[in-house]
């Protein structure tokens, strides 16, 4: 098929969840022999790497794009504007004129057979077109919202993110409708969006790794408790700030010398300042390349309270041969099997004292991080990846159409 993919980000190199899953999309594309053309921002924030993409695409053009952090004042100014706006933050600080004209000019001038819209962020700049549209979801967003807003302490921001949530949730459903199929990254969300657009077909198109650019490890340090994410995320701070205040010190109590690394981009200066001098909590700020110093600790945690999709974090871990404890939130979708490839606590005692057992038990880490291993290469390679979408191709079916006459027709259609 001849393929237009859509992102809001260039997927190399793959240094985040969302990057990775990108990533492996163009491969399980390429993989299928699918010709694609990439149209994707450029932010000037982050690193930017074409070269896999010569190997993966047929074609690629790039816009720059500027975004404040997240938790700048620019950003916030930006949401006090968007404040009286039906459309949320989220997506608003994504339209871009130049990227919608620079999609209505690609489809004009070439034939695809479907259009495949990176994540729903971007969704804004679409133009009108009669080709198949692909949701490629990589959580269902509204979601991660509402459970913000739940925890949220400061009674502004809950009502700030309650309205956002909403927001997001219209608009969610709004492009799921439009859609012709949804890739969802587990069973879990696939019923999250079937409940959101129920005519819309639904394919778990799971989170895999390319697993030979993982080697399993040695069992660690023996002090060492790994958290990997982007620090600038929201969801990896309150899992830092979780663990930091209601798990580790419980750890400490029977080994003094654990410490809580959290690895992943540099955190905002507010929240460094109050967590770096916390007993036990280290922070890397950004790095090249996480797998060695994941490789280099005892145990791979995951204290989330806020999440979507599937953890990457979890599938990296276990393709090192880290033990993994898990809250059931972030294990949610993904089939490991509570005491046998991975633990699972459901609150902060029973985490510190799985966590605990596993400092204190080598042979028990080695034990989980090789069934982990073990799961992965059986469940998590791109081969799920390529049979999710033969699937998801399967159910939309020859479209072939010249791009440029179905563009020209929504537009008369529209009164354009």
């Amino acid at each position: 098929m001849r393929l237009l993919v859509y992102s809001i980000h260039c997927p190399f190199p793959a240094n985040n969840g969302a990057k990775m899953r990108s990533a492996a999309l163009l491969r399980a594309l390429a993989a299928e022999k699918h010709a694609v053309t990439l149209l994707a921002f450029a932010q000037r924030n982050e690193p930017f790497d074409q070269a896999p993409l010569r190997s993966l695409c047929d074609a690629y053009h790039f816009l720059p794009l500027e975004l404040p952090a997240l938790s700048s004042g620019a950003a916030w100014a930006r949401r006090v504007r968007t404040f009286p706006s039906s459309i949320p933050f989220a997506i608003a600080r994504f339209a871009v004129p130049g990227m919608r004209a620079l999609l209505a000019r690609t489809l004009e001038s070439a034939r695809f057979d479907a259009l495949i819209c990176d994540t729903p962020f971007g969704a804004a700049n679409l133009p009108a077109t009669e080709l198949p549209l692909i949701l490629h979801a990589h959580n269902v967003e509204h979601d991660l919202i509402r459970q913000y807003a739940h925890l949220a302490r400061n009674p502004g921001i809950r009502a700030y993110a309650t309205l956002e949530g909403a927001r997001m949730r219209r608009w969610e459903q709004k492009i799921a409708r439009q859609a012709a199929v949804i890739l969802a990254c587990s069973a879990a969300d696939r019923g999250r969006f079937q409940r959101l657009a129920p005519g819309t077909p639904v394919v778990v198109a799971p989170n895999v790794l390319c697993l030979s650019e993982y080697t399993a490890a040695p069992v660690g340090d023996d002090r060492t408790l790994i958290y990997q994410g982007g620090m600038d995320w929201m969801p990896n701070r309150d899992a830092v700030a979780f663990f930091a205040a209601n798990i580790l010190p419980l750890i400490r109590r029977r080994v003094p010398q654990a410490r809580l690394l959290a690895a992943g981009r540099t955190p905002p200066p507010r929240f460094a300042r109050r967590w770096r001098n916390a007993a036990g909590v280290e922070f890397t700020g950004t790095l090249p390349d996480l797998r060695a110093i994941v490789a280099q600790s005892a145990v791979s945690v995951v204290p989330l309270r806020i999440g979507g999709g599937t953890r990457l974090k979890i599938l990296e871990a276990a393709a090192l041969g880290r033990a993994i404890i898990s809250t059931p939130l972030g294990a949610e979708g993904l089939c490991f099997t509570a005491g046998v490839d991975m633990e699972i606590a459901a609150n902060p005692a029973t985490f510190a004292r799985l966590a605990t057992d596993l400092l204190l038990d080598r042979q028990r880490r080695a034990a989980l991080g090789a069934a982990a291993r073990s799961w992965v290469e059986r469940s998590y390679g791109l081969h799920q990846l390529r049979d999710a979408l033969r699937h998801a191709f399967d159910l939309i079916g020859p479209t072939t159409v010249p791009a440029a006459i179905t563009t020209a027709a929504a537009a008369r259609a529209q009164g354009g």
